[in-house]
């Protein structure tokens, strides 16, 4: 590179001397005119997350886009916090409870005592029929009968068990599944906390100044870098009060 070239940061630190010779001096022997200097946009970048920053890719001079990575903060801790989470969430999974199988048996006990009153059923009306031809006795009868409702009732408290069973279940899972939801969110908010370890450019722009390096502990609202936009500078001009009433816009 030639010795008279200058990089950009370089060139900022020069353009307010540049402007003020630019306005002071004019053809002739005229006036003094105004001064001032020129200025860049520029953006202090601070750190969303405090922490020893494990990656460092900016330096004076360079040409950053918006949405550049251009670090990375120290997040193990985030991280482990975030495995906790989700062995919480798989442990939840396996204190719920199935009511099937109890369900089942309970279901197979309703279909033996079903056989049993169907059996019931036609013995009673072959007895009825019996009795009918003085072929069969009224005890007969009436102990068929007893035994006929006997099977029924013990048919409702099957059915009312499978129904206490099933509810009994949905009400402990749903006591376990409540934590779910909160459980869910806390992942949600580390994995943006995680995001945040990332350090990345939010304009573009020449990089002007650093003020971190790597292994340095970040801390929000402390500035890394700043940056400014080089391709459009706005010049900034001052005047003497006596010139002030012969201004005009377009002069």
């Amino acid at each position: 590179r030639s010795p008279f070239q200058m990089t950009q940061p370089q060139i900022m630190r020069y353009i307010p001397l540049i402007a003020i010779l630019c306005l002071s001096c004019r053809q002739g022997n005229e006036a003094f005119d105004a001064q001032g200097s020129f200025e860049a946009e520029e953006v202090l970048v601070s750190p969303e997350a405090t922490g020893r920053i494990v990656e460092w890719k900016v330096s004076e001079g360079d040409s950053l886009a918006a949405g550049d990575t251009v670090g990375r903060i120290e997040g193990r801790s985030l991280e482990l916090q975030r495995e906790q989470a989700e062995a919480s969430l798989r442990a939840l999974q396996e204190r719920t409870t199935d009511a099937g199988p109890q369900v089942a048996l309970l279901n197979d006990q309703l279909a033996v005592q079903q056989a049993q009153l169907d059996n019931l059923v036609r013995e009673l009306a072959r007895a009825e029929g019996l009795l009918k031809k003085d072929a069969a006795t009224g005890k007969q009868v009436d102990d068929l009968r007893f035994q006929l409702e006997s099977v029924r009732r013990q048919m409702a408290v099957t059915r009312q068990q499978i129904a206490v069973q099933r509810a009994l279940t949905a009400n402990q899972n749903r006591a376990v599944l409540s934590e779910t939801e909160p459980l869910r969110k806390r992942t949600e908010q580390i994995d943006d906390q995680l995001r945040r370890t990332g350090i990345v450019n939010p304009a573009a722009g020449v990089v002007i100044a650093t003020y971190a390096n790597l292994g340095e502990t970040a801390v929000p609202g402390r500035p890394l870098y700043k940056v400014a936009d080089l391709h459009e500078l706005t010049l900034r001009a001052y005047v003497t009060g006596d010139q002030v009433t012969s201004l005009s816009v377009g002069r």
